[in-house]
């Protein structure tokens, strides 16, 4: 069996079973957005001809395509369906078509500041990026108030670099496979039924994330509320708390999270990265009204080795986790060629880290050793009643999170009817209910009764995260490039990732060991 699976791996046959369950998590896939062999052949037989002025013939992103005249639109796809009905890749990089006669040339402000086109360098970029920012991001100025400013600042350097060679990696092995998802590639390199797994860690993962958002939406409800004048003691009782956490659950959450499609919030990811960049700016910008409020050279924490180091190093792996979402994204790329593979993930992580860092250090050094797990979460300045800038991006946060959380249930739902019934189960209306209200009482209890976010955060980093972004993208890369890896290389690799997730794997067992013992 093991033999078969590695033939149909290297060889690009399946059989018919394969076919069958050639994607779990869509309905259906085109398995000729792969091109063949005699496709790439008839691409390097192409001739190219001079590009006309009509502006039926029109040349965009390096693509010409002499058989038959293209619109603009149809241009902009990679794979063009030819005369005869198959679908040719002129993206390719064993293209002939690169003469720069043929390509289409933008001004800077163009390339900068023009649309956002699906599959091209920057939509892309701005997809993987918005993919990793999520509520993770919060709770860095706590990790490193608990690690101290140097530690904690590491801590996310690292979390970077493992990001950008676990991409690349995934790249690599995307493009050697043809993969269109990330269960597709787990299944086909490493083994049939681990995808199954894959997807209960997913559900693990979606219910953490799910209840970090419960968390900080009952925690920024209360603060509101105190800011616009209810008493402090009374809102932060468990009774209020509770009312909160229910009154969002059963007339926000329910009702929002029942809906079967969610192409109204398309843009959701645009308004949570406009939240959480308002929120950096408001820390930055009163960055030095706290610091000096709040600085005592004794108060700073440079450096600090304790249990804590590995839950804090698990929510620095989670807030980079984005490589579910990398493979479509990939996938639809205009360009999939190895500089713009790179440039994607370079400047998507690397703009990711200055954003993580900013907010991480700018939080910290404004509230030093009374860092809270949020750090919007915080007390306004002595003489000052309410920080209306920052209750702005409270509102901004909370509107943000009531419409991430559905946003994850919609895949999930389906997730679970695969699991459950068959892949080709369609949700009845009843069904789509009975699993939203489920989905909803069990993240809302849990927010209930374990409010600590940033232990959430690391028991999701230490064993969903660790695992999709470092153990499997590792055992995928070494097993389909062993001849062409290095010794060194190789078990340079084992060392690095091993190591990170050692560290996440004991960074679970060690809170539940605490809480447990409490």
């Amino acid at each position: 069996m093991e033999a078969r699976m590695d033939q149909n791996v290297y060889n690009g046959t399946e059989s018919q079973e394969d076919l069958k369950d050639d994607n779990f998590f869509f309905e259906t896939e085109d398995l000729s957005n792969n091109p063949t062999d005699e496709n790439m052949a008839y691409t390097k037989n192409l001739q190219t001809q001079p590009l006309e002025n009509s502006q039926d013939n029109l040349n965009v992103d390096g693509l010409y395509h002499h058989d038959k005249n293209q619109t603009k639109n149809e241009l902009k796809s990679a794979l063009i369906v030819d005369a005869g009905g198959h679908r040719k890749n002129y993206s390719s990089p064993s293209s002939n078509i690169s003469n720069r006669s043929f390509i289409s040339q933008r001004s800077f402000l163009n390339r900068t500041f023009g649309p956002l086109g699906k599959g091209s360098l920057r939509g892309s970029m701005f997809q993987l990026s918005a993919a990793a920012i999520g509520s993770g991001v919060l709770s860095l100025p706590f990790v490193i108030a608990k690690s101290g400013f140097i530690l904690g600042s590491l801590m996310i350097i690292i979390a970077c670099i493992a990001a950008i060679i676990s991409l690349l990696m995934l790249a690599k092995c995307t493009e050697q496979i043809g993969a269109p998802s990330y269960t597709y590639l787990i299944r086909k390199v490493i083994a049939r039924n681990v995808d199954k797994h894959i997807v209960w860690l997913i559900f693990f993962g979606t219910v953490g994330s799910s209840v970090s958002y419960q968390i900080i939406i009952t925690q920024m409800i209360q603060v509101l509320a105190t800011n616009v004048g209810f008493e402090p003691k009374k809102i932060q009782s468990s009774e209020v708390k509770i009312a909160i956490a229910a009154f969002i659950a059963v007339f926000i959450l329910f009702p929002v999270g029942s809906m079967r499609k969610m192409s109204g919030f398309r843009y959701i990811s645009i308004l949570s990265i406009a939240s959480l960049v308002y929120i950096m700016f408001v820390l930055l910008f009163e960055l030095p009204q706290y610091a000096t409020q709040n600085f005592r050279y004794e108060k700073l924490n440079y450096f600090k080795l304790d249990w804590d180091l590995f839950s804090n190093f698990s929510i620095a792996f989670f807030a980079f986790s984005c490589h579910i979402e990398f493979i479509p994204i990939y996938d639809e790329m205009n360009e999939q060629n190895p500089q713009k593979v790179r440039k994607l993930v370079y400047r998507s992580v690397g703009t990711n880290t200055l954003f993580f860092l900013s907010i991480g250090l700018a939080g910290y050094f404004s509230t030093y050793e009374k860092t809270n797990q949020i750090v919007i979460d915080r007390e306004p300045l002595i003489g000052q009643l309410i920080d209306f800038p920052l209750m702005i991006g409270r509102i901004m946060i909370v509107i943000v999170l009531c419409i991430a959380f559905p946003i994850n249930m919609v895949p999930l739902k389906q997730i679970m009817i695969h699991l459950i019934y068959s892949r080709k189960h369609q949700m009845t209306q009843g069904q789509n209910i009975s699993m939203s209200l489920a989905f909803v009482m069990l993240t809302s209890v849990i927010a209930i009764i374990y409010p600590n976010i940033t232990g959430i955060l690391s028991i999701v980093g230490g064993i969903c995260s660790v695992t999709i972004c470092y153990v499997l993208p590792t055992m995928c890369y070494i097993k389909l490039n062993k001849e062409e890896l290095s010794l060194c290389k190789k078990y340079s690799l084992i060392v690095f990732f091993g190591t990170l997730s050692l560290v996440g794997y004991s960074s679970v067992i060690l809170k539940i060991i605490l809480s447990f013992s409490v």
